[in-house]
């Protein structure tokens, strides 16, 4: 009696016998329990996607910036590995960050508050034009970001809350050199912990942030 020794090489089993003569067995069983094990797999769960809350504040001056007013160009933010995505986080433990289930960003995070940014900017009536690094257009100046902080903070004992935080370089691109730097950190507190309540105070935080980096961007360029 022969010994027979089977293997399996891409979607077909071989079976070689000990005297070195292979067979081919028919691959469409394998083919049969692979779609019969993937009928039985669960369902990816449905994701809920979220845009940064809130609605801009409309700018007080009603005048359209004069020509002779400076363009910027706003470039996406940096981040680190864990912001660079589109999930919801929140930490809960100490220096310990996680996402928040079934739920997701409409964008990855730099570019999620680059547009917040950017709105804001347009909106405070102080830019002839401002443009990203997604269009061909340069501007006078340039606003290099790193955004370093973005979560929601919901840990025993203390105020559910949003904290995020951007460093920001404003560069001259004629003079190809830095004006000016600084860190931005803005805080929101949450009216509970529910995931609403979050929700609201990122779009509170991101707001706060995007005026404040809007009119230290405008008051270098003053001087």
């Amino acid at each position: 009696m022969n010994l027979v020794y089977c293997f399996k090489r891409s979607f077909t089993f071989f079976c070689v016998a000990a005297n070195g003569f292979a067979r081919w067995v028919a691959a469409g069983v394998f083919a049969v329990v692979s779609l019969a094990g993937c009928s039985i797999l669960p369902e990816s769960t449905p994701q809920r996607v979220y845009q940064l809350p809130g609605a801009l504040v409309p700018s007080a001056q009603a005048d359209m910036p004069a020509i002779t007013a400076p363009s910027l160009r706003v470039l996406t933010p940096s981040s680190p590995l864990i912001l660079a995505s589109n999930r919801i986080l929140v930490m809960s433990n100490p220096n310990e960050l996680a996402a928040f289930k079934g739920v997701r960003w409409s964008d990855p995070m730099p570019q999620l508050f680059q547009r917040r940014l950017v709105s804001y900017l347009r909106e405070s009536n102080n830019w002839r034009v401002v443009t990203t690094d997604g269009t061909p257009l340069t501007g006078d100046y340039q606003l290099i970001l790193s955004l370093a902080q973005f979560h929601a903070v919901r840990m025993p004992g203390q105020k559910p809350r949003v904290e995020i935080r951007v460093d920001a370089i404003l560069s001259d691109r004629e003079k190809n050199k830095a004006v000016a730097s600084h860190t931005f950190m803005e805080t929101a507190f949450a009216e509970s912990e529910a995931f609403d309540a979050l929700l609201n105070a990122y779009g509170e935080a991101g707001n706060a942030l995007a005026g404040n980096i809007s009119a230290w961007a405008y008051q270098q360029t003053q001087f």
